[in-house]
């Protein structure tokens, strides 16, 4: 169909805009692993270890995303972070075994991939036994789990098992309120600051910068 100048005008005016800026360069760019789970996951646990940023903030902005409060009522006097944690009945990895004098917190990380067979059942069953395995039972008093994925994944819609959905979203909404020190620990601010602009780009404006081609219909 050929178009008149007012028909054409008023079809550049409907056209969605097209962001055509350079993606962000960052730490993920440079190595080549914008989506990589596992780099994502070890970036992330270098920016929850209160020893490395020199503040328990990132974890307790974690922490209170998911239980949907703004006290943070764990204490993390020690922290004990690690990644890629097998429960040795079932043999699976949980990203994140998380433990506290008062919380043992597990965090499963979706960024595209989605939930295995009963994965959530499974870990909250490993994190219980983990709990009754401890002999100061009475310093381990709750326990936190966590799925954290991007807000388009549709995992979010899996929830189950006592597992609280955290989003990237959330997450960096609540990271843009820290003010870390760049004269006391330059690493820890630069790859703070560099860890929201990554999600920014790639987790969260993944919709924004794509063009829908089924928009142009000529009729």
């Amino acid at each position: 169909k050929i178009f008149n100048t007012e028909q054409f005008k008023d079809f550049l005016a409907e056209t969605p805009t097209v962001n055509l800026r350079p993606p962000a360069v960052t730490f993920g760019t440079i190595f080549k692993h914008e989506h990589k789970e596992n780099f994502i996951s070890d970036w992330l646990a270098y920016l929850l270890e209160p020893t490395n940023v020199g503040t328990t903030k990132p974890l307790e902005c974690l922490i209170n995303v998911a239980q949907k409060t703004e006290n943070c009522n764990v204490d993390l006097s020690e922290v004990n972070i690690q990644r890629e944690y097998v429960f040795q009945e079932s043999k699976r990895r949980i990203d994140f075994l998380i433990t506290t004098p008062s919380h043992i917190i597990g965090i499963e990380n979706k960024i595209w991939s989605g939930l295995q067979d009963k994965q959530l059942a499974d870990y909250s069953k490993q994190i219980k036994n983990i709990k009754a395995d401890i002999i100061n039972q009475d310093k381990i008093k709750d326990i936190t789990l966590i799925l954290l994925c991007p807000d388009s994944n549709k995992v979010k819609n899996q929830i189950s098992n006592n597992f609280s959905l955290v989003t990237y979203d959330e997450l960096i909404e609540e990271f843009k309120k820290i003010r870390l020190n760049y004269f006391e620990n330059l690493r820890a601010a630069l790859l703070m600051e560099d860890f929201i602009s990554h999600v920014e780009e790639f987790f969260m404006n993944s919709t924004d910068s794509s063009f829908d081609f089924k928009f142009i219909q000529f009729q």
